[in-house]
């Protein structure tokens, strides 16, 4: 009995629950009717199904977040990273995910904070009719994220201002050109 609890009590610490677990049941068969291997049993049956609750949990949180990743919902994402690296917090993965994914939600924040100022900007350029300036200004909006559409509908519109100012312009011109020549010929 004593061989047996001694030999479990060196493998326990060592993490060799299965080997520590068979030690304790033998010297409780040897002498059934103590109590100490017992709670020992039950308790490394405890721990082995935390663990395995564990690795059950961070391997659904790893692959939430990889699928999350991939369809490029990164915040998501980086939640169940966060998570994942709460269940194991000794695997690397998670924490190369967290900091990949932090870099980049930082940089497009940045990247939103700049293109909403450059639409303010511009919005305000266009409500003053500084038409040029502004058309600039949502190009460069334009640059900083070129899938959104409403800088180049913008662009467009100014394009069609721009042209009608100018046909104007030309038109008024050639009035006042027909006017001075009446004028001279009288």
């Amino acid at each position: 009995y004593d061989v047996a609890i001694a030999s479990a009590e060196k493998l326990y610490p060592q993490k060799e629950y299965e080997q520590a677990m068979a030690e304790f049941e033998n010297a409780s068969k040897i002498l059934p009717n103590e109590k100490y291997p017992k709670d020992r049993i039950n308790e490394i049956i405890k721990i082995m199904i935390d663990k395995q609750t564990k690795d059950e949990m961070y391997t659904r949180s790893i692959n939430t977040a990889d699928k999350l990743y991939n369809s490029k919902g990164y915040q998501n994402a980086l939640l169940e990273y966060q998570h994942a690296a709460a269940y194991k917090p000794e695997e690397q993965y998670p924490k190369n995910r967290i900091r990949e994914l932090t870099e980049l939600l930082a940089a497009m924040r940045a990247r939103d904070e700049a293109y909403k100022k450059s639409i303010a900007i511009a919005d305000k350029l266009f409500d003053d009719a500084s038409y040029e300036p502004s058309k600039s200004e949502y190009q460069n909006a334009s640059k900083i994220k070129p899938e959104d559409i409403y800088p180049l509908n913008r662009i467009r519109e100014i394009d069609l201002i721009l042209a009608r100012l100018k046909n104007a312009n030309d038109e008024y011109n050639r009035l006042v050109d027909l006017a001075d020549s009446f004028y001279v010929t009288k």
